[in-house]
């Protein structure tokens, strides 16, 4: 497995469009490049670009939830309905009714349409989180103080009564992805391809399911990752998810290869490069020619923070000929 790490614009993207298209000259395999959903549209343009339009031949850009849309296609599963949204708080309406008679800190949940909904929240971060009830139960006996036991004890309750209500209706579709881990070896799609992940700065436990799941097929498989592992305590983060693929790729007797790309790459002020480089560390140098491309302002709340924000887009979008993607 390879990671590159590097600070924005240090040219991770490019490496990895840049051995694509190569592959893609020699038609070796065939090549996915995974990328978190807002990304996806720019990186196909990216890709076109990198390939003079003849990539599509054998290399595409792809989400976790399109790759399992691939994957379903092909084993089945498809054509499977799943919950709405509204269905989905229905659902959970009716699993805090069957479930009411046991619950403390949450009595009286399926008449409280505003607390419903923040239950739904809390049960896709289980989902996504790979968070089990049995999990929820036993945090629920360690807990020493009764309000946080009370409220893992109800959630573990309304997350059992939610999941069997699903398995005897439709599923969820925060479960997507944990199906897709659990049917990936039942499908030919990733044989002879290389598969890589750009844009993640880190990933969900569902996820990492999923990767683990091609690691463990022996799908070549490599990563970028933002990070400077100089510095691990400013990009904890990326420093994390950096560690997490290197352990999950020994696991699975996979050698590890990082390959450091530093600085940004990119031009940009004076100003701006110092800030980059140097605002969040200990110690800084003064830069007093280096302004151009900083601009300070105190803001009274993040509300006020934002707004200021938008009304400077909006001017130089009107006034200057700025594209909103700058």
């Amino acid at each position: 497995m390879r990671i590159w790490t590097g600070r924005a614009g240090s040219g991770k993207t490019r490496d990895i469009l840049q051995e694509i298209a190569v592959q893609c000259g020699k038609e070796s395999g065939r090549q996915i490049l995974l990328v978190p959903e807002l990304n996806s549209h720019q990186t196909e343009r990216r890709l076109a670009a990198a390939t003079g339009n003849h990539g599509a031949r054998t290399a595409e850009v792809l989400t976790f939830s399109r790759l399992a849309d691939r994957v379903f296609a092909e084993v089945g599963g498809l054509a499977q309905q799943v919950l709405t949204p509204a269905g989905q708080l229905l659902t959970l309406q009716e699993a805090a009714r069957r479930v009411q008679g046991g619950l403390s800190a949450w009595s009286g949940l399926a008449d409280k349409p505003e607390l419903l909904r923040e239950a739904l929240r809390l049960v896709d971060e289980c989902k996504t989180c790979a968070v089990l009830p049995e999990q929820l139960f036993a945090a629920a006996e360690e807990s020493g103080e009764q309000a946080l036991s009370a409220k893992l004890s109800d959630l573990a309750q309304l997350l059992t009564a939610y999941d069997r209500l699903c398995e005897q209706s439709l599923p969820d579709p925060r479960d997507r992805l944990t199906l897709l881990r659990d049917r990936l070896g039942e499908s030919r799609l990733l044989d002879g391809t290389a598969v890589y992940l750009d844009g993640f700065l880190s990933f969900t436990p569902q996820e990492l399911a999923v990767v683990d799941a091609m690691l463990g097929a022996g799908v070549p498989l490599a990563a970028a990752v933002t990070c400077d592992m100089a510095y691990p305590e400013i990009f904890v983060t990326g420093c994390r998810t950096v560690k997490t693929l290197s352990r999950m790729a020994k696991r699975h007797g996979q050698p590890v290869e990082q390959i450091a790309l530093g600085c940004s790459k990119v031009a940009r002020p004076a100003g701006l490069a110092a800030v980059e480089a140097e605002s969040l560390l200990p110690l800084r140098t003064a830069h007093p020619e280096a302004k151009d491309g900083v601009r300070l302002y105190a803001a009274s709340s993040p509300f006020d923070e934002c707004e200021h924000a938008a009304a400077y887009i909006r001017r130089k979008v009107r006034e200057q000929g700025a594209r909103y993607r700058d």
